[in-house]
């Protein structure tokens, strides 16, 4: 479901101040609050999951085709990940990397900048989280996204390839306010084996 809100969060991005925004949302409303509930209740998730992944599908075409040509940032960085790390699905790539994306967005609307993208994407949060203002309403989002992926087992980070940082991990590798780090004890949990199926 990280990967269908992912697709939501970068099409409203890439669609935000043009003229195919509100269609949009329209058509992404309907995906997200399936997105929503599948993530709230994972034990009735069948129908939902697929709804809010044939919304995704809806809407990342309409928004590929619009002429600002913005940047699907979630996407291009999960594409960009798996590429190097083949290990890695491609649905885990884009959960991980969601939340981060939508803090930097909430920074974005702290400075002003992009401020049709932040719109956007903060009346998609809005209409699964009620509301609130751009910048705490996209932290809200991706919070909600690590709060119920961490329920249903899903990491918040991925482990770094051994090649990466090879024995105790060095201090840019890990935590910094970890005092264990670079002492091998901050290793981060493999994720569930039903994931790369």
């Amino acid at each position: 479901m990280a990967h269908a809100l992912s697709v939501f969060v970068d099409s409203a991005a890439a669609s935000g101040g043009t003229i195919k925004e509100q269609q949009l949302m329209d058509d992404m409303m309907v995906g997200a609050g399936s997105a929503f509930s599948a993530l709230r209740h994972p034990e009735n998730a069948a129908v939902d999951a697929l709804e809010a992944a044939l919304s995704a599908g809806v809407s990342a075409s309409d928004a590929d085709a619009n002429a600002r040509g913005a940047l699907s940032v979630v996407h291009t960085l999960a594409s960009i990940l798996t590429g190097t790390r083949p290990d890695v699905p491609f649905s885990l790539a884009c959960r991980v990397l969601l939340p981060p994306v939508l803090r930097a967005w909430a920074e974005e609307a702290q400075e002003g900048t992009e401020p049709a993208a932040v719109s956007a994407i903060a009346s998609l949060s809005e209409a699964m989280l009620g509301p609130a203002s751009p910048e705490p309403s996209l932290r809200r989002l991706a919070d909600f996204v690590d709060d119920f992926c961490g329920r249903a087992g899903l990491p918040c980070q991925l482990p770094l390839d051994p090649a990466e940082c090879g024995g105790p991990r060095p201090r840019q590798c890990c935590d910094a306010a970890d005092p264990q780090c670079g002492q091998g004890a901050h290793d981060v949990p493999a994720a569930p084996t039903w994931l790369g199926q």
